[in-house]
């Protein structure tokens, strides 16, 4: 998908100044949301970790011994 947008963004840049204006903006654009959902990605993976965590730990009794 990413290699499609690059190909169609060349070929807009090939169209004049206007045009490489337009693909510069809409590469940053991608790019910007590409960050972003891999960050919305990675939260997801660890919040899932750590509930997984919590529900295996629930059960277990800690006892503290004191000298």
């Amino acid at each position: 998908m990413k290699f499609i947008i690059l190909m169609m963004l060349t070929i807009l840049c090939m169209s004049g100044p206007g045009g490489f204006i337009f693909a510069v903006m809409l590469l940053v654009v991608a790019v910007i949301i590409d960050i972003r959902h891999h960050n919305v990605m990675t939260d997801l993976r660890l919040n899932r970790m750590i509930n997984d965590i919590k529900s295996v730990c629930e059960g277990m009794e800690i006892k503290v011994v004191k000298k």
